[in-house]
């Protein structure tokens, strides 16, 4: 009898230390994208962060955009509010870079009432290797802070993929080397949502 109840208690303790270590990884996820996004709280991802984005300086506001998609079958249609915004210094990335932009989506679906929204980032950048070192320090901030998933599609796509269930968070990085007419893109794109997008 005692033995079980030692062993309950190990139980209990292994459950609680598991609790911990999910909540610390959900907070430091939060304080990662954080970092990488201005300082901006993305605890919460909706459009009030069209409000804390506008403050910040550094950023220039450069459109919002309405699409309206028409899904073929019985799936409901959706509609896409896009506020973007430019930059072209974060400290968070130490090598240099054409441009970037963030851009909050919001997405109302037809037969939903509850509208969702996902941030986007993008960079793009002047070589293969500040590309490749902007990616890697991703890789090593993010790894442990979720479930992970690192594929390559192709050739010349590479992507992570993290997932925290206890923080409600997904991130999806991918970096991209593109030629098109002897032109050659360097580009990193970032997407940031909740699980339940």
């Amino acid at each position: 009898m005692l033995y079980a109840a030692v062993d309950m208690l190990k139980n209990i303790t292994i459950l609680f230390i598991f609790s911990i270590s999910q909540s610390v990884k959900g907070q430091k996820l939060n304080h990662e994208l954080s970092n990488l996004l201005f300082g901006v709280d993305v605890s919460v991802i909706d459009t009030t962060l069209i409000d804390a984005f506008e403050k910040i300086t550094s950023l220039e506001k450069s459109r919002k955009i309405d699409t309206f998609i028409i899904y073929r079958e019985k799936s409901p249609s959706s509609y896409f509010y896009s506020y973007s915004f430019r930059f072209k210094k974060n400290n968070y990335f130490k090598c240099p870079f054409n441009y970037g932009s963030i851009i909050l989506v919001k997405i109302d679906t037809g037969n939903s009432k509850a509208s969702t929204a996902r941030i986007d980032v993008w960079l793009e950048f002047n070589t293969k290797k500040d590309l490749e070192l902007s990616y890697r320090k991703l890789v090593k901030k993010f790894r442990g802070l979720g479930s992970v998933t690192i594929e390559k599609p192709s050739y010349t796509v590479k992507q992570l993929t993290v997932v925290n269930e206890k923080d409600n968070k997904r991130l999806y990085v991918e970096k991209a080397v593109q030629s098109f007419n002897n032109a050659t893109n360097f580009q990193l794109y970032i997407k940031i949502s909740n699980l339940r997008l």
